[in-house]
C-alpha cells in the first residue's frame, strides 16, 4: 500500500472516530437539557421551565392583547394515598394522572408540576368562556376512570380542585397569576372538591394599608370681642388759682438792745 492510501485510510478513521466523538455528546446534550426541564417522575415540565414559559406567554399577551389563563391542578386527598398504599404507589397515581391531564389539552398548551401533586396548565389563546370547557374535561377525565396501577394493586378512585385566573382581571405577573389561581384552587376545595373555581378579582390594597385619617372638626368661630366701651372723658379740672403771692415779712424794727450792764469786777479782798 502506498502511503498516500495509508495516509486516507488514517484519515477516514479519525474522521470517523470525531463523528462518533461529537455524536455522543450531542446525545448527552440532548439528555442533560431534558432533564434539565423535564420532571423525571412525572415525566411533564419541572417548576423551573414552567417560569420561563409563564413569562414568555405574559409577555406575549401583554404585547399584542391576547388572552391568557393558567388553572392550577390538584389531586383531592393524595396524602392517603401515600399513608394507604405507599409512596411507590402514589408516584405511579401521579405519573398516570399528568398523562391523562397532557392528552387532554392542546399542543399549544402547557402542563408542568408545580410541587407534590400540585400541577399547572398554561392555556394560551384561552379567556373568561375557553376556561370552563377545559377544567370540567380535566376533573371528568380523573373522576371517571379509577387510578390501577401496574394491575395488581387496589384501583384508586380520586377527583381533582382546580383553580383558575385569567391575565389581566387576576393579575399581569407571573407571581400574582399564579397566587390568584392557588386561592382559586382554596375555594374548589372549600365547596367540596371535585371541581373548579375562578378567581375573584382584586381589590386594589396598599402593601401596608393605613386607617384614612379622621376627618378634622372645622374650627369653633371665635367669638367677636366685645367693645370697648370708649373711656369716659375727664371732667375738666377746675383752674387752679393762681399761687397767692407771699407776702414779704414786715421788717420790723428790731428794738436796740441796751448794751448789757457792766458789773463792776469785786474788791480786792485784802491780805
Amino acid at each position: 500500500m502506498s502511503t498516500m492510501a495509508l495516509l486516507l485510510v488514517l484519515t477516514a478513521a479519525a474522521l470517523g472516530c470525531a463523528l462518533v466523538a461529537c455524536w455522543r455528546l450531542y446525545r448527552t446534550n440532548q439528555t442533560l437539557r431534558q432533564e434539565s426541564v423535564i420532571d423525571p417522575l412525572t415525566g411533564v415540565l419541572h417548576y423551573g421551565k414552567l417560569q420561563e414559559i409563564l413569562h414568555t406567554e405574559l409577555e406575549r399577551a401583554s404585547r399584542f392583547g391576547r388572552p391568557l389563563s393558567v388553572l392550577m391542578v390538584d389531586l383531592d386527598l393524595f396524602r392517603e394515598v401515600n399513608s394507604q398504599y405507599g409512596h411507590q404507589r402514589g408516584s405511579v397515581v401521579l405519573r398516570e394522572f399528568a398523562q391523562r391531564v397532557q392528552s387532554s389539552i392542546r399542543g399549544v398548551d402547557t402542563l408542568a408540576r408545580f410541587g407534590g401533586d400540585e400541577f399547572v396548565v398554561v392555556l394560551p389563546e384561552t379567556g373568561e368562556h375557553g376556561v370552563p370547557p377545559v377544567a370540567d374535561r380535566i376533573c371528568r377525565i380523573v373522576r371517571e376512570k379509577p387510578f390501577a396501577g401496574d394491575g395488581s394493586e387496589l384501583s384508586v378512585q380520586l377527583s381533582v380542585s382546580i383553580g383558575a385566573a385569567l391575565y389581566g382581571r387576576h393579575g399581569v405577573t407571573v407571581s400574582q397569576l399564579l397566587r390568584s389561581a392557588d386561592e382559586a384552587l382554596y375555594l374548589a376545595k372549600q365547596a367540596g372538591r371535585d371541581g373548579w373555581a375562578m378567581a375573584r378579582a382584586p381589590l386594589p390594597m396598599l402593601s401596608n394599608p393605613v386607617e384614612p385619617p379622621t376627618p378634622l372638626e372645622p374650627p369653633t368661630p371665635l367669638e367677636s370681642p366685645t367693645p370697648l366701651e370708649p373711656p369716659t372723658p375727664l371732667e375738666p379740672t377746675a383752674a387752679i388759682e393762681p399761687r397767692t403771692a407771699i407776702e414779704q415779712p414786715t421788717v420790723t424794727e428790731l428794738t436796740r438792745m441796751e448794751p448789757p450792764t457792766v458789773v463792776e469786777s469785786p474788791t480786792a479782798v485784802e491780805r
